[in-house]
């Protein structure tokens, strides 16, 4: 996420939701999207800016059994993510704090995430 605008980006994610019970089991669930972001209202004066975020990509959701008897089973499929959060200026990149949520097959997982914006594009040389 730059200053106000449109941005392009990938994001991978790892989630793991674990059952409540003494069996040990959970499901993981693994994602990359291909993200378009929207940062807007430059706020304070100081160049924190809000942003909305959507992407397209693959999910893949493992279970693992744990203490129960079985194999445990993996299934990839499309996924989508949608959120959203606030991008703080650290120089020439930005920290980005923010919620999503990951959809795909039958269900979605929330989650919170922490990263950095870095841009890509070449600075512009003036002539």
């Amino acid at each position: 996420m730059g200053a106000e605008g449109f941005s392009l980006g990938l994001t991978a994610t790892f989630s793991e939701v674990p059952y409540q019970g003494g069996f040990d089991e959970k499901n993981q669930v693994t994602t990359v999207t291909a993200d378009v972001g929207w940062s807007f209202l430059n706020l304070m004066g100081g160049g924190v800016t809000p942003y909305l975020r959507a992407g397209a990509g693959i999910r893949v959701d493992r279970y693992e059994p744990g203490a129960l008897a079985g194999p445990g089973t993996s299934e990839s499929g499309l996924g989508g993510s949608l959120g959203g959060g606030v991008a703080i200026p650290l120089g020439r990149s930005r920290a980005l704090l923010g919620a999503h949520l990951i959809t795909g097959r039958n269900a979605g997982v929330w989650g919170v995430h922490a990263g950095f914006g870095i841009p890509l594009e070449r600075p512009f040389v003036g002539g």
